[in-house]
């Protein structure tokens, strides 16, 4: 009885793909680049007076 317990505690190696990994950091950055200038974006279709503000919802 004591050994079926100890075969499940043994770690299988990790199947991380380093293509998923490079996509998901690609798209990280691009997000990040994305969000700026959808501010600037919104930002222009709004009067001069609240600009400001719209950056910032954004």
């Amino acid at each position: 009885m004591a050994n079926m317990t100890m075969e499940n505690t043994t770690s299988t190696p990790s199947n991380h793909d380093t293509g998923d990994n490079a996509w998901m950091m690609t798209s990280t950055a691009l997000v990040l680049l994305m969000t700026p200038a959808l501010a600037f974006f919104y930002g222009g279709l709004v009067d001069r007076k609240n600009v400001l503000n719209q950056l910032f919802l954004s």
